[in-house]
């Protein structure tokens, strides 16, 4: 029996799909351990070639640090236990800001931060308010 061109497997044949998506062939997988066992060696040369003057190895750092992520700055805010404490650290976060001490971007993920946590205080807060509430509703009942 001929089978047609371009369908060498028979329907159903879970063995004849090929290697999965996305997965690597051996020879792929071979030579990326080879770049990671002499990584730093690699870069060394790479950043050498760079400084020493060449344009083509310059280029190629200042794009790799362009998908560095960005460092993370520590700051120092006080602990947050309150709403009062919370409305501290946004005005601290918006002097920040304001003073260039950190970009609008790390501003607004403080911001994050800090609205996260007054939904966190807020609800620890809700729950004895509620069992207050409906204390005073029984009683008030009787």
């Amino acid at each position: 029996m001929n089978k047609p061109r371009g369908a060498p497997f028979q329907p159903g044949n879970t063995f004849g799909r090929g290697r999965p998506k996305g997965s690597r062939n051996k020879s792929t997988q071979a030579a990326l351990g080879l770049l990671e066992k002499h990584y730093e060696s690699l870069m060394a040369k790479q950043l050498k070639a760079a400084h020493d003057g060449d344009a083509k190895a310059r280029q190629w750092c200042l794009e790799h640090v362009q998908r560095l992520p960005a460092p993370v700055r520590k700051l120092k805010l006080q602990r947050i236990q309150t709403l009062d404490d919370l409305e501290k650290a946004s005005e601290t976060t918006l002097e920040l800001i304001a003073q260039r001490r950190i970009t609008i971007a790390e501003g607004g993920q403080m911001m994050n931060l800090l609205e996260q946590k007054r939904k966190l205080i807020e609800t620890q807060q809700l729950g004895p308010r509620m069992e207050e509430l409906e204390r005073l509703m029984k009683s008030h009942r009787r």
